[in-house]
């Protein structure tokens, strides 16, 4: 990060590398951005290890207070990392710009490419010659 010079870091759900990341962002003085995503401590729940809930939220609060700014993507969570005690959290609205990628952009020709040739397929990907 000293030779790249970044003006601010953005870690996704800091645990293992992305707390080699705050580390040092907060070394050199970076501003931190992190983003919450994967609900870690619901998935001990579903897994039967319930136990270790309070130390998973301890984690996680621990490595996101130290950020500058704290997203997570809906308002549920929002509510629960407040409830965390979790610092300077926000709702971070996501989606896109219809009014630049809407319907009126629409290329048949770039859709058969892409679909190889099967553009009403829900699902596709897409050939590399």
């Amino acid at each position: 990060m000293e030779d790249f010079g970044p003006d601010i870091v953005h870690v996704v759900n800091p645990v293992f590398i992305g707390a080699a990341g705050i580390f040092y962002a907060k070394k050199l003085k970076i501003k931190v951005v992190a983003s919450y995503h994967t609900h870690v401590p619901k998935y001990a729940d579903y897994y039967r290890i319930g136990m270790t809930k309070p130390i998973l939220w301890w984690y996680f609060r621990l490595l996101h207070n130290q950020a500058d700014l704290n997203l997570c993507t809906s308002q549920s969570v929002l509510k629960e990392l407040n409830e965390q005690r979790f610092k300077n959290v926000h709702y971070w609205k996501r989606g896109v710009n219809t009014h630049q990628f809407g319907r009126h952009h629409r290329d048949i020709k770039w859709r058969q490419l892409v679909t190889n040739h099967s553009p009403t397929k829900k699902s596709c990907c897409m050939l590399v010659d």
